[in-house]
């Protein structure tokens, strides 16, 4: 499994799953979380790794197996709240960072497939995870961050990143490294879906 250059996903609208499609797309998913977890992710959309699908693995819970992953089929969002302005990463586009507004609060809908039929889930989320979910439901209509967003200057994106690793390298207990950052993110977590995010007042 691999990930598909950008340039075949932008602006690419996915078609909805059936149910008789299900099974074979559990099976991609079941492959996606592994490859998603591998690469630090919190999010990956068919569309990210050739498919063409209205369908995800995102992370539900925190954790760093697989386990704490879920297979999500036709989703889509209604906003709840106000919008934040965001500063988010994607797998698609290493090391790259862009601002983009989201919803801070949505309700989510979708499906899971479970023996043979779809279930209609619909819940209400917030913070990183409404974030994760809305960057995820953008990937099936082709709206990157790179579409949608504003790129971060080299400059601020360089301290970004090495303000981002030295951060997970004190989590994981190593020697802290130091820094000339000029960004300190208030939030920020690894991701395919997001591989890094910055809450900042909307303007």
């Amino acid at each position: 499994m691999e990930l598909t250059k950008k340039e075949l996903i932008e602006n690419f609208v996915s078609t909805e799953v059936t149910e008789e499609e299900a099974p074979a797309l559990i099976k991609l998913g079941e492959e996606m979380i592994p490859f998603c977890v591998t690469h630090g992710g919190v999010g990956l959309a068919a569309p990210q790794i050739g498919t063409f699908k209205r369908m995800f693995v995102w992370q539900i819970k925190e954790s760093d197996a697989s386990e704490g992953y879920q297979i999500v089929f036709n989703p889509k969002y209604y906003k709840n709240g106000k919008q934040v302005r965001m500063l988010e990463g994607c797998l698609t586009y290493s090391q790259e960072h862009y601002f983009t507004e989201r919803w801070k609060g949505i309700t989510a809908v979708f499906y899971t497939f479970y023996e043979g039929k779809f279930y209609k889930v619909s819940k209400q989320i917030s913070g990183i995870r409404a974030v994760i979910f809305q960057h995820e439901c953008d990937h099936l209509d082709g709206k990157t961050i790179a579409v949608v967003g504003e790129k971060l200057d080299d400059e601020k994106n360089k301290a970004f990143v090495e303000d981002f690793r030295r951060k997970a390298e004190i989590r994981q207990g190593l020697p802290e490294i130091p820094s000339n950052t000029a960004i300190q993110p208030k939030a920020s977590i690894g991701g395919a879906g997001s591989a890094s995010v910055e809450f900042s007042p909307n303007k």
